[in-house]
């Protein structure tokens, strides 16, 4: 049986879920929730559903309901909230514009991303429940005391409820978990692949170890627990790595409490980041990395309506396909909307071609006038996308690179000598603009990659690359490249100023120390249970590995039971002849979630194997966030760069 699962789609679901309480009613939402659902919920939504008017809480005032009652022609009794921040977080906020409209209205419904328990267990001593049962009854009380001997303390009335949307869909198939500012830095030291904790330990096994999870895990464990529930999962839960094993086990047992939902079968596979620390340095043979601007990565609803299921489609095919293959799916609905509106169009063209001219002309037709614009606002600016990606030096630049990046891969797996030679190489030509498609910066990176796929193959026998021709190597690129930032092309070493070879040097000690202890990581892990990495003559990244049939069942992947009927089908059962373990080639909806960032790369061969799946499966790509090559580097030494 085939699934055609759509995230943004169940996400809007989920929007009608709160119906009866946006219907009528003046609805607030915050920054943080607008970051969560700005690519599966607009204002156009919350709209069509019968909101009166959305406003912003955080610039929330009095006369927000006096204006938004003109635009209806009638009185305003009820509000709701929706809040992406913990409860205790936005609480300040929240008593702040009940305490200002309760004279106006009589109602408020408070819709947070998480449970009430949740919010709990996070919140500081002084916004702790005690002595209330509830944040309902801690906010209502608040509220009858501040509104005491008005005609508002009566009537007023308050609930908190959870609202479906515990992720982010980024497109149909890709989402993260958003998380609170307040723990989001905790979260991501917990996961760093140099600092985490549970890599500081020698001998790690999960069945001995009883360390209460950190609140930025807890919080993670339960938005995936409530992702699952809210979308009816029967979910069975694999996991790879030590993070994500520990969470595996919290996700599991969150998910038993809960009990067993019944509309699909999902598998749900955890891995640790650190796993693979080459793929996400490498360029996807995409141009939506190159096409977004600023360090944030391009989405659906940041480039598009979200509503609009067309313009999803069109995201996918960028995330999926270069610019050129793109090209001509964008160039048919440029003529399907010329026809629509019944505009002349005189372009020509060949069977089989897309030019960036023809394109061009074609978008300046549909561009014409104002109505159009606004009304193909999404095609016209998926257009723009595919002609920059079509411009020949960006197309030269992507297969260099990619080029480049294939060429340091196999030299790394061939040998821990051959690398450095070749990036000297490049250094010396990039520095002579022979290569000007190439960047110093570029080839940090290929450094990198050379350093962790030569200890992922060669470490077991002590192979590494030479410690102290990478020090001279990584100093002299780090000079070079502050030499070019000063704009002195010509200038010898002393020409950036005094000591500051010796400056360079202490940092490229620091970046070595955090590279060598990231790859530390990766290879213990890999070497703890089966690696999915293909490390031949030719790198596999784990994404593919993970998403093959034959992977699917490879004993690399713990199972964590989340049933009675679970425990027998793991290792305890199979013991005693029960019943087998189940298979994630059987599950409706395979959900690989990477604890950490995911690159566009990954989230390419992610949809790739969704469009060819097994059976009709359904692939969905979860992670903390997405990322690029350039950020990602950055983000592995610490911005040293």
């Amino acid at each position: 049986m085939s699934f055609n699962f759509d995230l943004i789609r169940e996400s809007q679901r989920s929007l009608d879920v709160s119906a009866s309480e946006i219907q009528g009613a003046l609805v607030y939402v915050d920054e943080a929730f607008v970051e969560t659902a700005r690519d599966a919920w607009g204002m156009k939504e919350l709209l069509e559903r019968g909101a009166v008017n959305v406003c912003s809480l955080e610039n929330a005032a009095p006369q927000d309901v006096t204006r938004s009652e003109v635009l209806v022609g009638e009185p305003i009794d009820k509000v709701a909230i929706f809040t992406g921040k913990l409860l205790h977080e936005s609480y300040p906020e929240i008593l702040r514009l009940l305490t200002d409209i309760s004279q106006s209205v009589r109602s408020c419904t408070v819709f947070t991303s998480m449970s009430e328990e949740t919010y709990s267990l996070f919140a500081p001593p002084d916004m702790r429940l005690y002595p209330f049962e509830s944040y309902r009854e801690k906010l209502q009380s608040q509220l009858h005391d501040l509104l005491k001997g008005t005609a508002a303390e009566a009537h007023f009335q308050v609930e908190i409820k959870a609202c479906p949307l515990s992720f982010s869909p980024h497109s149909a198939k890709v989402f993260t978990i958003p998380v609170p500012s307040s723990l989001r830095r905790p979260l991501r030291e917990e996961v760093d692949v140099a600092n985490a904790k549970l890599y500081e330990i020698d001998d790690f096994d999960l069945s001995d170890y009883e360390e209460d999870l950190s609140p930025g895990l807890t919080f993670l464990a339960r938005s995936v627990s409530e992702m699952c529930s809210h979308l009816g999962w029967d979910t069975h839960i694999y996991a790879q790595g030590r993070i994500s094993k520990v969470l595996a086990r919290e996700v599991a047992s969150m998910v038993q409490r809960r009990g067993k939902q019944t509309r699909q079968d999902v598998s749900l596979i955890l891995l640790d980041r650190a796993l693979d620390l080459v793929t996400p340095l490498c360029h996807a043979d995409s141009d939506l990395e190159r096409l977004s601007r600023g360090s944030t990565a391009a989405t659906a609803g940041s480039l598009a309506q979200p509503s609009d299921s067309t313009a999803v489609g069109w995201f996918e095919l960028l995330c999926s396909q270069r610019a050129k293959g793109a090209s001509f799916t964008i160039k048919k609905e440029l003529k399907q909307a010329l026809l629509e509106e019944q505009v002349p169009n005189k372009v020509g063209s060949k069977l089989g071609t897309v030019s960036l001219n023809e394109l061009s002309s074609l978008r300046s037709c549909l561009d014409h006038s104002g109505v159009m614009k606004q009304k193909y606002a999404s095609l016209l600016q998926y257009a723009d996308l595919v002609m920059e990606g079509l411009d020949p030096q960006l197309l030269k630049k992507s297969e260099f690179l990619i080029a480049v990046e294939s060429i340091v891969e196999h030299l790394a797996l061939d040998g821990p000598d051959m690398p450095l030679q070749y990036l000297v190489e490049l250094v010396t030509k990039v520095k002579d603009k022979t290569f000007d498609l190439l960047s110093l910066g570029d080839i940090v990176r290929l450094t990198c990659i050379s350093h962790i796929l030569v200890s992922l193959k060669f470490g077991d026998s002590g192979q590494h690359l030479n410690g102290d021709l990478l020090q001279d190597f990584l100093t002299d690129l780090f000079l070079s490249m502050r030499m070019q930032a000063a704009g002195e092309k010509s200038a010898d070493e002393e020409s950036v100023g005094p000591g500051v070879e010796e400056e360079i040097g202490d940092k490229v000690k620091t970046i070595l120390q955090r590279l060598n202890r990231a790859t530390s990581v990766c290879c213990t892990l890999n070497r703890e249970s089966k690696s999915l990495l293909a490390l031949t003559d030719k790198f596999k990244p784990l994404m593919s590995s993970i998403l093959e049939l034959e992977s699917f069942e490879s004993k690399a992947l713990e199972y964590m039971p989340a049933s009675i009927g679970g425990l027998l089908a793991s290792g305890l059962g199979r013991r005693f002849g029960f019943k087998s373990k189940p298979k994630i080639s059987d599950s409706d909806i395979v959900v690989v979630f990477i604890l950490g960032d995911v690159s566009q790369l990954e989230i390419k061969l992610a949809l790739t194997a969704a469009e060819s799946g097994q059976k009709g499966q359904t692939i969905l790509l979860g992670s903390l966030d997405v990322t690029s090559p350039g950020k990602f580097i950055l983000d592995l030494i610490q911005k040293y760069v």
